[in-house]
């Protein structure tokens, strides 16, 4: 069917595949906590997308917002992030706000997560490039027409690839 192919194409299969056999892994593990601690603090980058702007109901636009370590940051407010705002139709950027990050959230070893602060270079850099932003853009835009519907979508980007973690309708529509 169209979401299994869809999901073979992004290799999202895969990646569950792999987080799987990894949670098996870590089931007989004594340091299972320190395992997967490894793991999130190798994700670039975690944050939400939106198939249509969530406060404008603008259906012709795709709105990514995006920030450095864990995605509780963006979502919560802790962090400024930086928001994309692209074109359906053409696939092209037409608005990028670039914010200032000094911290960012990640997996910390006794207490669960951690701020980690940024050096001025770090924090001002963007934190997807375009081409980046462009693929996330399709994978959102894939995902709101197998669902359907205008969705808000949680991902993670991974040594340059883009992983769907969660993907619901947008309420505000």
């Amino acid at each position: 069917d169209t979401y299994s192919a869809y999901l073979g194409r992004t290799g999202v299969v895969w990646f569950l595949l792999g987080i799987l056999a990894l949670a098996l892994v870590l089931m007989w593990s004594s340091a299972r906590v320190t395992a997967w601690a490894g793991l999130l603090l190798l994700v670039t980058g975690v944050a939400v997308a939106f198939s249509a702007h969530p406060v404008t109901g603008d259906r012709s636009v795709v709105l990514i917002e995006a920030g450095f370590g864990l995605g509780e940051a963006v979502v919560s407010g802790h962090i400024t992030h930086d928001s994309y705002t692209l074109s359906k139709r053409a696939s092209r950027i037409t608005a990028k706000e670039l914010a200032y990050q000094h911290v960012m959230l990640q997996p910390g070893k006794s207490t669960g997560k951690g701020w980690r602060g940024l050096d001025r270079t770090e924090g001002e850099r963007q934190k997807l490039d375009d081409d980046a932003i462009r693929e996330l853009a399709a994978l959102v835009c894939a995902v709101e027409s197998v669902q359907g519907h205008p969705v808000d979508v949680e991902w993670a980007f991974f040594q340059r690839r883009f992983y769907i973690l969660q993907s619901r309708s947008i309420t505000s529509l």
